[in-house]
């Protein structure tokens, strides 16, 4: 008899659908103030860190690793 129940409820379980709604709320951060950019007003949100474009990125790296070598180096 169990097994008809837990059949009929894996079959329900099946049947059920997936919300189609998904809520995409972004919230960028930056990283050296911590200030939010396009904050919404309500709800859940995903906080992710903006560290800028890949351009900024190169500048930030060739940067850290003259510095690097440079400390090495003494």
């Amino acid at each position: 008899m169990a097994r008809i129940g837990l059949a009929a409820r894996i079959a329900k379980l099946e049947a059920r659908r997936a919300k189609k709604r998904t809520a995409n709320r972004v919230v960028f951060v930056d990283p050296a103030t911590f200030e939010a950019k396009g904050f919404p007003c309500r709800g859940r949100v995903m906080v992710v860190v903006d560290y800028g474009t890949n351009a900024e990125w190169e500048v930030a790296l060739t940067v850290q690793q003259r510095a690097l070598i440079g400390a090495a180096r003494s």
